[in-house]
């Protein structure tokens, strides 16, 4: 399975104010998936939604066992639930705990009910659902621009941006990993423009179709859409490290053409209609912004050669990531599972 990060790319790259390459993007993604693994390790959970069949074994060695802790292995919902073959069924058969979940940590049987966990083999209940250690929050991001007409294509084309590299992307039941990004041209052109910061105001066709934030490509110009106007993009000119030129009447184009993994996270590869919703997973944010803490400070640590210090002579002193501890401590009280040791 692909890592699953909980920063962008883009996230790091802005905050560092690096400029893109191929060789820095696989370095910020490197620090990316480092930095979200480092998350999971502190908090002793996983936060991306995986649709996944686990099996487990009969709880305590009583007759007729009611009770099964789930551990590291939490529930955000069950879709099949079974004990030596045996379906039981949601609410009328086991609860979800607790109550003010998800995640959820245990299953219960409903004791109203004939069913239980009761003898049988080893690994005989089975538990199909979606595992993650927080809720599942997804928005509404973008739509198809085109139809998906293989389960083997690996690039899509939407409407409007769709997250950054790394982002679980959704349609219907299948989720996509968003790997890369690429050039489509957008239909629009724009007006001339100077070679000057101050010539940040670009007149289109149609402003609806443009998306705040997103980055546009003028030529190797590339600019970022700070506000819109109507009619009106207001631009910051000369992003990411491109280089400020005088522009003529031009063909706009944006990153609407995404290269994608397909069917991640247990899902299975389909077929999609041209105008299907894009849905974006939200990692929970104070998960995301330690994520990017502890990728900001990975990426700082290797272009140092692991040497990085502040201060000179007397007073220089070694530097790793000082103020990644209060973030630990706001992620600490709500996100952070307690380690249970378990007797036999």
């Amino acid at each position: 399975m692909a890592e699953i990060p909980y920063v962008y790319r883009e996230d790091v790259m802005s905050a560092l104010d690096v400029k893109p390459s191929a060789y820095m993007a696989r370095q910020l993604d490197r620090a990316c998936n480092l930095g979200s693994r480092m998350v999971e390790s502190f908090c002793h959970r996983i936060f991306y939604p995986l649709t996944a069949t686990r099996t487990f074994d009969y709880p305590g060695d009583r007759s007729t066992p009611l009770l099964l802790w789930l551990d590291a292995n939490e529930l955000v919902s069950a879709s099949v639930v079974t004990s030596d073959g045996v379906t039981i069924p949601a609410n009328t058969g086991y609860l979800l705990r607790p109550d003010d979940g998800p995640p959820y940590d245990r299953i219960e049987i409903e004791r109203d009910s004939s069913y239980s966990f009761a003898g049988g083999p080893q690994r005989a209940i089975s538990i199909t659902g979606v595992y993650a250690g927080a809720p599942v929050v997804e928005v509404t991001e973008t739509t198809l621009a085109s139809a998906i007409v293989s389960t083997s294509a690996t690039t899509i084309t939407v409407s409007r941006p769709a997250g950054g590299i790394g982002a679980v992307l959704r349609i219907g039941q299948e989720r996509l990993l968003l790997t890369g990004k690429g050039w489509a041209a957008s239909g629009v052109f724009s007006p001339s423009l100077a070679s000057s910061a101050t010539a940040n105001s670009m007149s289109v066709a149609d402003g609806s179709i443009f998306t705040e934030g997103e980055t546009l490509l003028l030529e190797s110009e590339r600019v970022r859409v700070e506000e819109i106007a109507g009619n009106t993009l207001i631009i910051r000119r000369a992003v990411d490290g491109s280089t400020l030129a005088a522009h003529g009447v031009v063909s706009i184009f944006w990153q609407h053409a995404l290269t994608v993994e397909r069917g991640v996270l247990g899902t299975t590869a389909a077929t999609a209609t041209n105008g299907a919703t894009v849905l974006r997973w939200e990692p929970p944010s104070a998960v995301r912004a330690l994520a990017q803490a502890y990728a900001e400070d990975e990426f700082l640590q290797q272009n140092s050669g692991y040497a990085r210090t502040s201060g000179s002579g007397d007073n220089e002193r070694p530097v790793s990531g000082r103020g990644v501890r209060a973030l630990e401590q706001r992620v600490e009280g709500t996100y952070r599972r307690k380690v249970r040791m378990r007797t036999i």
